[in-house]
């Protein structure tokens, strides 16, 4: 996934951003303040970007993931016995 931030900042800010990222070796979950002058800033662009961020729990999935998730719900479905055919098989009784 490709996330691209956009704010108007001078480039103090950008050096900022850029230092909050590699410390976080670009993981924005590992993402912390570092002590220090910055350390402000460094907190509001994180939660900035946190803010920001769609969780995989709440993305919308693909079509094509749409597709394949119907799939293994009907073949979970009829492996559990759900599947009706047109004719009735009466099975005998012990």
């Amino acid at each position: 996934m490709v996330m691209i931030f956009s704010i108007k900042a001078g480039p103090a800010d950008d050096k900022i951003l850029q230092r909050i990222l590699k410390r976080g070796r670009y993981a924005t979950l590992d993402l912390e303040a570092g002590p220090g002058p910055d350390h402000p800033e460094e907190v509001v662009i994180i939660r900035r970007i946190l803010g920001s961020m769609i969780s995989s729990e709440n993305y919308p999935s693909s079509p094509h993931m749409q597709i394949r998730r119907h799939r293994a719900d009907l073949a979970s479905w009829e492996n559990e016995g759900g599947s009706t055919s047109s004719t009735f098989e009466e099975r005998p009784t012990c």
